[in-house]
């Protein structure tokens, strides 16, 4: 990434997202490694939100679209990185951890999307929480981590 940074003035995600940075031609060093730590981290975490933001869009049509169009089951309410939140009403866990879980983990919408398959599988972590902070790792099938609210 620092060759090609230095060569072109920008990186390019394994999805195709191109990252212009010209500040690697400045005379300062201290921007100049900026930019370099940008080259090396932005294709990882672009490719991150786009894996992301792809599937939450594949779950929203394919799924929450023609079965809770009026969210009361679930909402997606945000995302951060490499992740994304949804609200699930509690009787509803069961039915939409599943969904969210395979729709992640499966990582065919990236070839027909953006004609790339990762050379690795994906697997994505569910967590499971009355709020983001407190979210705790869970396998579907186990019980709840703890009683929801």
């Amino acid at each position: 990434m620092r060759n090609t940074v230095r060569k072109l003035a920008y990186v390019v995600s394994p999805v195709g997202r191109k990252r212009r940075l010209p500040d690697i031609y400045s005379s300062d060093e201290g921007i100049q490694a900026s930019a370099e730590r940008e080259a090396i981290n932005s294709p990882v975490q672009g490719f991150g939100s786009d894996y992301v933001l792809a599937a939450a869009i594949e779950i929203y049509f394919k799924h929450i679209l023609p079965k809770d169009p009026d969210f009361r089951t679930i909402r997606p309410v945000g995302s951060v990185h490499d992740a994304i939140y949804y609200e699930v009403r509690n009787d509803k866990v069961d039915y939409w951890a599943p969904i969210i879980k395979e729709t992640f983990d499966d990582a065919s919408r990236l070839k027909e999307w953006f004609d790339y398959t990762p050379p690795l599988l994906i697997p994505g972590d569910l967590k499971i929480g009355n709020h983001w902070g407190d979210a705790k790792e869970w396998n579907i099938g186990e019980p709840l981590p703890y009683k929801m609210r």
